[in-house]
């Protein structure tokens, strides 16, 4: 006896790596509802009843008379197995179990799980040709008894109708005496549900993976495929010990596997190390029997794994390429004009063209040409263009270069976008929003701005009352002012902080009815018709022009329209003014600084504005990182993290995807996952790359019953007795009978294998011969009969001599 046999394909991952490996569905045994099988229940970690079974089948010592298909990818005898989480062979508890892929299946999402037992001639003779190639000792075996239990597109739990897909089969087979097992793989892309205890992603992926292979129930013997548990378990279908990958071969009747599994103080893989090129030794453990199985890595074969495949020798690449073999590859150089792994596409100009940073490439006159995107420049979009380079901001405002934009920072008392306004005048109408200008004097003014508008220009703000201001956060009757950071209140005369709640101490120094601003004694708001820092200049209704001197050292401005004395009010030339400064105008931690009766405030990095009170723009607000990068700033600038599989300045750039090359043929869905990729093929297709195609058989075309032959490019449907058409489609229907002369026809069908009877009228009866008509396979009647007349003078009916002449139906 032998335990396993041949040699196994392991297959490496790789844009230029051939991959072979999987067993097409149409190697498989046939089943799914045309052959007659049942389907266990729509339910997770449910199966089969108990299913009897017509010949006792041989497992590990003992007959079973019945077994249980169970969802989660396992045959159990014994008792039924519900649990979703492989546990690790060896196990107890009369767990007698042979398992093709035990994982978290659940059939609700997608997917079924067809069984059947047979004991058809085609099968059992199928079945008799694999043992004898696979187990070349049993060269007379004869097939009895076949059980096939296959699933067919299942998912995990925890996934969908559009999660990745599983389709494998186990194929039990018995002459009464011996009995093997036969594991199928077609598509393995998942391996893990994504219950917390198995811990799969949402690919199917991680966790604890699938086991393979078959166990006793005694907590002793038992068999794994390598790789069970572990995420290796996804490539199972590159691999084999019958030299079929995707294919594992297993006699299960004897239970010679030794107890604990391979004992490694006898060990033939440690003592020898047979396989080479770096093939993995696999113990058959067969008691009294050591012997070993090299599962070579792709690209070798042979008993030990000793021989180089050529994988040139099936001439893969096309359009006159040369070939060149490599271990477990090949490569193919292209002639000029033509790409790809097998040199299988026709280049254009902009196959070799990289246009960066979603540039497009157009072909023009037989040359390639990059279309960039706003933003960017150069021959292959590679240039960010910097906007600043043109020095669009003006009066001595700061550029920042941005994604296709920019922004300036403006030093007052300039703004816009290319600091191009003076807000130093009321004939610039720097007061935002129609609010009121009132003129100082060369280069000073100050906005009066009605409720609900805010800031040193009344550009912030709008007619209504601020949704920050609706809890009335002002005590005193001070006005409330909506900001960018919240509101700010304007108190009455007497009152400070942050809400007026704070009574001013005495000592301000306002004169002509001003009143100090937020607490301090040095800074007034002055009533109409003064002005100055203390209110101590009023303009008077003394008219004048530019050239006549005021009274009292007055000097003459325009206001009003017309020209008026300003004059100090009642100060001496001795007063000592308090200092500007001395209010502490500028916010945000700036710095003041005196300038004659003014100040000016020196901004920390961030603010600006007369009084610190403005942010600067934020360079992220222009969402600059793209492909769902996270925007910081920092120094002054900003930076893009960017999410996996992008990088750049701007996450612009998409690192390889290797789906991107669209690996999956004729309309194969490609899933990715770290180092590797799948290929979950459409119904029929099968191979890594999808690339093998069913035959035209796989989808039944034929109907009614009809047997479908493959005819290499096409089909042929050989239909049953009473059906015609390409597929058998129609039923043959023979018509109404022809009519009879003398008779009448009775019949109620006119399909194939129907009877017509047919009655002579009076005078008349049906000739010798005469059968019931049949309708016939090719759509036609069979013979009708003939209505003889009567000769009512045979029975010479005139007496005395009397000559009888015949008549229908009497006579004279």
């Amino acid at each position: 006896m032998r335990g396993l046999a041949g040699w196994a394909v392991l297959v490496a991952l790789g844009e230029w790596l051939w991959a072979g490996g999987v067993v097409p569905l149409a190697e498989f045994y046939p089943f799914g509802p045309a052959q007659g099988d049942a389907a266990t229940r729509k339910q997770d970690d449910g199966g089969s009843e108990l299913r009897p079974l017509s010949v006792p089948f041989p497992f590990f010592g003992a007959g079973h008379t019945g077994l249980y298909v169970n969802n989660n990818g396992i045959i159990s005898f014994l008792k039924e197995v519900s649990q979703f989480t492989p546990v690790a062979f060896p196990i107890s508890k009369d767990r007698r179990v042979v398992a093709a892929f035990w994982a978290d299946v659940d059939n609700r999402r997608a997917g079924d799980v067809y069984y059947r037992e047979s004991t058809e001639q085609p099968i059992l003779e199928r079945a008799s040709r694999d043992i004898a190639q696979y187990f070349p000792e049993f060269p007379g075996f004869s097939a009895q008894w076949v059980f096939i239990a296959t699933w067919y597109r299942v998912t995990f739990f925890g996934g969908s109708s559009f999660s990745p897909v599983n389709t494998f089969q186990i194929v039990l087979i018995t002459d009464g005496k011996l009995s093997f097992t036969i594991f199928n793989y077609e598509s393995i892309t998942w391996t893990t549900g994504m219950h917390a205890s198995s811990g799969g992603d949402f690919a199917g992926l991680g966790g604890i993976a699938a086991q393979a292979g078959f166990n006793a129930g005694d907590g002793k013997r038992y068999f794994n495929i390598p790789g069970s548990r572990t995420d290796d378990i996804a490539d199972v279908e590159m691999t084999t010990n019958v030299g079929i990958p995707g294919r594992w071969v297993f006699r299960i009747d004897d239970a010679q596997v030794q107890v604990g599994g391979c004992s490694n103080t006898t060990s033939v893989c440690l003592t020898l190390r047979p396989c080479l090129n770096g093939g993995k030794c696999i113990e058959d453990c067969i008691t009294g029997n050591p012997s070993y199985t090299c599962s070579c890595l792709a690209g070798f074969t042979g008993k030990r794994c000793h021989i180089d495949v050529d994988e040139c020798l099936s001439q893969p690449c096309q359009n006159g390429a040369t070939c060149l073999n490599g271990a477990n590859s090949f490569s193919c150089r292209c002639p000029p004009g033509f790409r790809g792994a097998n040199c299988e596409t026709e280049e254009s100009p902009c196959e070799s063209k990289v246009c960066q940073n979603g540039g497009r490439c157009q072909a023009e006159n037989g040359t390639a040409a990059c279309l960039c995107q706003p933003g960017y420049t150069g021959t292959d979009c590679q240039t960010e263009v910097n906007e600043c380079e043109s020095s669009p901001c003006l009066n001595g405002g700061h550029c920042v270069d941005l994604l296709h934009n920019y922004t300036c920072v403006c030093p007052e008392p300039f703004v816009g976008q290319r600091c191009e306004t003076d807000l130093s005048s009321c004939e610039d109408r720097s007061c935002r929003n129609r609010q009121t200008c009132n003129y100082i004097r060369p280069g000073r003014y100050i906005c009066t701005c009605s409720p609900g508008y805010y800031g040193n220009n009344c550009q912030f703000g709008e007619p209504r009352v601020p949704s920050a201001c609706l809890s009335q956060p002002c005590q005193n009757a001070g006005s409330c002012l909506e900001t960018e950071q919240g509101y700010v209140c304007e108190c009455r005369e007497g009152y400070t902080g942050q809400d007026c709640r704070d009574k001013l101490s005495e000592g301000c120094e306002c004169r002509n009815g001003g009143s100090c601003l937020e607490g301090n004694v040095t800074i007034c708001q002055c009533p109409p018709g003064f002005f100055g820092l203390l209110c101590e200049f009023e303009v008077t209704t003394t008219p004048c022009n530019m050239n006549t001197q005021c009274p009292d050292g007055g000097y003459c401005m325009e206001y009003g329209g017309s020209y008026l004395c300003v004059c100090h009010t009642d100060y001496g030339t001795n007063h000592t003014l308090p200092s500007p400064c001395d209010s502490e105008p500028c916010l945000n931690g700036g710095s003041c600084e005196v300038h004659d009766d003014s100040y000016t405030c020196e901004c920390p990095r961030g603010f600006l504005g007369k009084h610190c009170e403005k942010a600067k723009p934020r360079l992220c607000s222009t969402a600059p990182c793209r492909n769902g990068g996270t925007c910081r700033e920092a120094d002054g600038e900003y930076h893009c993290t960017c999410p996996y599989r992008f990088t750049g300045k701007h996450c612009e750039i998409g690192k390889p995807d290797p789906c991107a090359s669209g690996p999956c043929q004729n309309g194969g869905t490609c899933f990715h996952y770290i180092g590797k990729y799948k290929c979950d093929c459409a119904p029929g297709y099968a191979g890594r790359h999808c690339e093998i195609v069913p035959s035209p058989c796989f989808l039944s075309p034929c109907e009614n019953g009809a047997t479908c032959q493959d005819l290499g490019g096409g089909y042929a449907c050989t239909c049953p007795v009473g059906y015609v058409g390409k597929h058998c489609q129609s039923e043959v229907d023979c018509g109404v009978p022809s009519e009879v002369k003398h008779a009448r026809a009775s019949f109620n069908s006119t399909k194939v294998g129907s009877l017509a009877e047919y009655q002579c009228e009076l005078g008349y009866t049906l000739g010798q011969h005469n059968h019931p008509r049949i309708c016939r396979a090719l759509g036609v009647w069979s013979d009708p009969p003939e209505c003889d007349e009567i000769d009512e003078c045979q029975s010479q009916p005139c007496l005395n001599g009397g000559q009888c002449k015949d008549r229908v139906a009497q006579f004279l």
